[in-house]
């Protein structure tokens, strides 16, 4: 690791010392000489570092990725997207309910997605203090034949 610093300090000087030598020889027939001297050091050292820390450095295993991982993360995937579609879908019920004045204790989405993409609305779950007026608003946003079940009863 102390090689890597001394390294990378070594190429900050060196980069700053070819600054100084082009704005030194700015004008004159030395300039474009001195900056390949310095450019040949600058690529000698980079060189060095690469080929010492070459030897050194190795890729962490990781293992072979499975297609058993791939259903498994696929598998998390597509819950966190049902859930998350669940909570937008109970969010914007309950405030068409709120709206309509109605207090809500708790409206929950249960949610499919098909293999095609489609959202499919299976049930909604309410618990409002006018759980009838809510069914209605709810049956109005999403289709008379959404399923709601009051959960008081």
């Amino acid at each position: 690791m102390e090689e890597t610093v001394t390294a990378v300090r070594t190429v900050c000087v060196l980069c700053i010392g070819i600054c100084a030598v082009q704005s030194m020889t700015e004008g004159t027939r030395l300039k474009s000489q001195a900056g390949l001297v310095m450019k040949l050091i600058l690529v000698v050292i980079i060189g060095s570092v690469i080929m010492k820390g070459g030897r050194e450095f190795s890729l962490p295993d990781i293992g072979g990725s499975s297609s058993m991982s791939y259903e498994h993360d696929k598998e998390i995937y597509d819950k966190e997207i049902i859930r998350q579609t669940e909570k937008n879908i109970s969010d914007v019920l309950t405030a068409q309910v709120i709206s309509a004045g109605i207090n809500v204790e708790k409206i929950a989405a249960d949610v499919n997605i098909l293999q095609n993409g489609s959202i499919v609305i299976n049930r909604v779950f309410i618990n409002t203090s006018d759980n009838d007026s809510a069914a209605g608003i709810i049956r109005g946003s999403l289709g008379q034949e959404t399923e709601v079940v009051d959960e008081d009863a």
